[in-house]
């Protein structure tokens, strides 16, 4: 768990900012060409397509409402209490492995394998 989401939600909130930029745009043909897509187009537009599915996803009813925070407040939501123990026993693990944290009851040969074990299941 880092502070950036998961590569699906960075490609998401990437092309939804994008389509926002795109029909808010001070060119009238770059507006009008991605309202067309979006409004008029909609799933026979690759644009109309992608924007359906943002939507969609973080559960909007316009694509112009799409904002990283709201895809930062989504993508905190939906990690599991078991996800985050899981993540934050692995980075503990790291610390002792790397000697930020000491800790005099492992051994580094018991604390590697602990790491392997843990981190495949």
């Amino acid at each position: 768990m880092s502070s950036y989401p998961p590569l699906l939600d960075e490609l998401c909130c990437r092309t939804a900012l994008f389509i926002k930029s795109c029909l808010e745009s001070d060119s009238p043909i770059v507006s009008t060409v991605a309202c067309y897509g979006i409004y008029y187009g909609r799933m026979n537009s690759h644009l109309g397509q992608n924007a359906f599915f943002y939507c969609s996803r973080y559960d909007v009813t316009d694509i112009l409402s799409v904002t990283r925070h709201m895809v930062s407040h989504y993508v905190n939501s939906h990690i599991s209490t078991q996800h985050r123990a899981s993540v934050l026993l692995l980075l503990k693990l790291l610390f002792v492995r790397e000697r930020v944290v000491s800790c005099p009851l492992f051994r580094q040969t018991i604390l590697i394998c602990l790491l392997i074990l843990y981190a495949f299941f």
